[in-house]
């Protein structure tokens, strides 16, 4: 959500369908467990065929996502680096996890 929510706000001629989408799978899927959580602890509110409907959608909703993102980016695989390397997605992952990576690599374990 955050990655997507970051791509979204960098934007300067507007979002792609997939982007908007992605965000749309997001919140979905935070909303729906606004409803999934407390129904699991109070039962007197759990509706079963409910329940199964958000599961569904949920899942449904996120392996279109999943599928839509994949596709836009035009990769294959994760051994593509070519061209993951020259996606979108790349660069702004590389600019949110790079610094925060940098600092694993240096560590150097006390003997």
């Amino acid at each position: 959500m955050a990655l997507v929510g970051n791509m979204i706000a960098t934007a300067y001629a507007g979002n792609s369908a997939m982007v908007n989408f992605d965000i749309f799978v997001s919140v979905f899927g935070m909303l729906s467990l606004l409803y999934l959580l407390p129904t699991t602890i109070m039962g007197n509110f759990n509706l079963p065929i409910l329940n199964i409907a958000l599961d569904a959608l949920n899942a449904l909703f996120w392996f279109c996502g999943a599928v839509a993102t994949a596709a836009y980016l035009g990769v294959h695989s994760c051994s593509n680096l070519v061209r993951s390397n020259d996606s979108p997605l790349h660069a702004i992952s590389s600019q949110i996890l790079t610094p925060s990576l940098t600092g694993l690599h240096n560590h150097q374990p006390h003997h």
